[in-house]
């Protein structure tokens, strides 16, 4: 009879945020990567409290909201794991010291090109009773927007017309690692969250670097990456082009909760906050691995992006297993989503390239079986087998290393990031 080690990880990110039973072979070498914050202490109220009263770079958001006629709170969307719920009552706070009217205050959802929010998804993000007190607008990235001008890279700026015709506004995002702007959070909530399709691609892509002809990302972005980061630099010069106001980032533990908020000028808090999530979320990686195992939590929807653990620890003909435990399959993002078997957005190219190219194979772990993911989500499909069930990860895995395995658990990717130089 084989024995079993289990861990636990955590899976289904705004879908009760349970924990997943994971059990390997006794006899294989299992390492649990955790990062450096890793059950880090939830922030208190006065804590949070804190961070408002002492902004950096900017008045109190008190300040800043006298005089003003209209008031837009921008929040992120449920592809992105920030309880926005949490520092809610704080901004709004602010406001009433400053006499806003509550009439005179809306939220908009910083959607990008993801789909809209429904009544039960906004009061996830902004909490029951503020969804029924204050109007939740979703964002329309094909229309009603303020032209801008363009920045010096050549973006052009179209930004929602409801968030423009704002006399303040206020940003609310999460802080975590990004595959092309380096972290995200800061002027994000501008470009993408609020701008036109346009305006979104161009950044992405031209600013980017995919429009090249090896379609290889510009080596100045990446994630963990600041120092010369393009895309974060025009980010941020469309967003100092639209107004924003003042912006409130949170760090996360791996399990979701507030450790850290950053209030005030977009690119002043986000820096800071910035040197605290390096500090957070850096992980120290196992090197050459037989099997990688990275959980797509808390972006369980977007997993994919996980996978930068898979390649860094895999060694040479290894197998790499993700773990993709969204209920609604992977995300929709419009500007490179497929659309039919041999077409997509403009963003969007036929998945002929291997996710992890020094693995034997890639096995994505999902009760969620979604044969529109199965075709092209994690890469050239050829390179990819599908598991609904724990133990069909292992049997493969054991017909294949056997008894013996060094294996690597990175238990919540999307948080975690390795450690990176100052200078980075």
């Amino acid at each position: 009879m084989v024995k079993y080690k289990v861990l636990e990880v955590p899976q289904k990110a705004w879908h009760g945020d349970t924990r997943l039973r994971l059990r390997f072979p006794d006899s294989w070498e299992v390492t649990e990567c955790r990062m450096a914050g890793h059950n880090t202490r939830p922030l208190t109220d006065a804590e949070i409290r804190k961070a408002f009263d002492n902004p950096i770079g900017s008045d109190t958001i008190a300040n800043l909201a006298k005089g003003k006629k209209d008031v837009v709170i921008i929040v992120s969307d449920l592809q992105r794991p920030d309880p926005a719920s949490r520092v809610v009552p704080f901004v709004l706070e602010e406001l009433k010291k400053a006499g806003v009217p509550d009439a005179h205050i809306r939220f908009v959802t910083g959607l990008g090109t993801h789909p809209p929010l429904k009544r039960e998804d906004a009061i996830k993000k902004v909490g029951e009773g503020v969804a029924e007190r204050y109007p939740v607008y979703n964002h329309n990235v094909y229309e009603f927007f303020e032209d801008l001008g363009k920045t010096r890279y050549g973006t052009p700026v179209k930004v929602n017309r409801e968030v423009m015709e704002c006399d303040l506004k206020i940003g609310i995002g999460g802080l975590i690692p990004h595959p092309q702007a380096g972290y995200s959070g800061g002027a994000k909530c501008i470009l993408p969250a609020v701008s036109s399709f346009e305006t979104i691609y161009y950044n992405h892509m031209e600013v980017g670097g995919y429009r090249r002809t090896d379609r290889s990302p510009d080596p100045r972005t990446g994630m963990g990456k600041m120092k010369e980061n393009v895309v974060r630099f025009d980010m941020e010069e469309a967003a100092r082009m639209a107004g924003l106001d003042v912006k409130v980032d949170m760090i996360l533990n791996n399990r979701r909760e507030v450790i850290g908020v950053f209030v005030g000028d977009m690119v002043a808090e986000h820096r800071e906050g910035v040197k605290m999530a390096r500090k957070v979320y850096t992980t120290k990686p196992v090197v050459n691995a037989d099997i990688v195992v990275t959980n797509g939590y808390p972006k369980d929807n977007q997993a994919r992006g996980a996978l930068w653990a898979a390649n860094m620890s895999v060694g040479e003909g290894g197998d790499a297993v993700l773990i993709a435990q969204s209920p609604e399959g992977a995300a929709y993002i419009g500007w490179h989503q497929r659309f039919g078997t041999r077409y997509g957005a403009r963003g969007w190219r036929p998945p002929t390239e291997t996710a992890v190219p020094k693995a034997r194979k890639l096995l994505v772990f999902s009760e969620y079986l979604y044969k529109t993911d199965v075709v092209g989500q994690y890469g050239n499909p050829d390179t990819v087998s599908w598991h609904k069930t724990w133990n069909g990860v292992i049997e493969e895995l054991r017909a294949v290393h056997g008894d013996k395995a060094k294996v690597a658990v990175y238990p919540y990717a999307w948080l975690q990031a390795p450690p990176y130089p100052d200078d980075y």
